[in-house]
């Protein structure tokens, strides 16, 4: 090893940083070598800032498999090919200002702290395939020309796409966002772009996905007070659209409870049993369906005797109405969302 490659300490107390031809000297020598230099140099940062890699002499570096130990910047670096494919970054990756002439390839490449790609441009297609992302992804500013794929990845912070701008299709199938209950303040909006992008690409699992955690994460910022409540009862009784089970449910629930109710207050001296009670109740749950207007009358005058009823049991008919309507609602939505086309 090299004399000037040893992990000195600069001025502030930082790893020096391996850089210019120094960097561009060992990369050559390919993934063995250099991971060898990074295990023997825990947190050292390395610079490519404005290095060129369409050079004859710098155009075959790969970096599949490279481990680097601390930060690295690729700040205004120009890429032929962009290979990180199973690559791990230790510290901050920078690729801010930075150019890919051609394909860019990040599958499977692990990034442990902010990764950053302001106005970075992507030339052609751009691959970030099951690729894990443990802190910030940015790409405000970016260009992307070719197809993108981020089929897979995993973010444990909400990746912000806001102001790129993407000339084909986007892939987002698969990808998974640590959704954080405590939202931070331009999260919603975050999720927003993401929606918009799954919208595009006519990925409808992940626009329902991502429009629940924008709702979730306006509360308290763009939507606060009363206001919020609204979204709270969407969540608890349909999951925002997305949950079949959960308003079949409360309607179950509801048809029992009420029924059971209905049975416990009963006036009528004659003999009755628990289903005149569940009788009366699908009556009040489905007045739309054939004979639910005979059933209500028989049921009620066993269980009440002929009308005029007491108000207490119009009002609870009017409140089970009033929910059966709601959660024949968020069913049908429920439909609509996972069948849609």
């Amino acid at each position: 090893m090299a004399e000037n490659d040893k992990p000195d300490k600069d001025e502030e107390g930082k790893p020096k940083v391996l850089k210019g031809q120094a960097a561009l000297t060992l990369a050559r020598q390919g993934k063995d070598a250099w991971n060898a230099w990074a295990e023997e140099n825990p947190g050292r940062r390395v610079s490519f800032w404005k290095a060129n890699f369409t050079t004859e002499a710098n155009k075959r570096i790969s970096f599949n498999g490279f481990f680097f130990p601390g930060e690295v910047s690729f700040t205004e670096a120009t890429f032929l090919y962009g290979h990180f494919d199973g690559a791990i970054f230790r510290g901050e990756a920078l690729f801010s200002n930075a150019t890919f002439e051609d394909n860019a390839s990040f599958t499977e490449t692990i990034f442990e702290h902010r990764a950053a790609f302001f106005t970075t441009s992507f030339k052609a297609s751009s691959v970030f395939l099951r690729a894990i992302f443990k802190d910030l992804a940015q790409y405000a500013g970016a260009s992307f020309n070719g197809i993108v794929s981020f089929s897979g990845s995993r973010f444990q912070i909400v990746p912000d796409l806001r102001g790129t701008d993407f000339k084909n299709h986007v892939t987002l199938h698969g990808i998974a966002v640590n959704f954080r209950r405590r939202a931070q303040y331009g999260d919603a909006d975050k999720y927003r772009r993401l929606k918009e992008l799954s919208v595009n690409a006519r990925d409808h699992d992940r626009e329902q996905m991502f429009f629940a955690y924008e709702l979730i994460a306006n509360r308290g910022y763009e939507t606060r007070g009363l206001k919020t409540w609204p979204s709270h009862l969407y969540e608890l009784f349909g999951d925002f659209g997305r949950s079949l089970l959960r308003p079949c449910s409360w309607l179950f629930g509801v048809w029992f409870g009420f029924g059971i109710f209905y049975r416990w207050l009963e006036t009528s001296d004659k003999t009755n049993h628990i289903w005149d009670g569940l009788l009366f109740s699908t009556a009040q749950l489905f007045p739309f369906l054939g004979g639910a207007k005979g059933t209500l009358h028989d049921a009620g005058k066993v269980l009440f005797g002929a009308p005029p009823f007491d108000t207490v049991i119009n009002v609870m008919a009017l409140a089970e109405g009033g929910l059966g309507i709601l959660f024949i609602f968020l069913i049908g939505l429920a439909l609509r969302n996972r069948f849609r086309i």
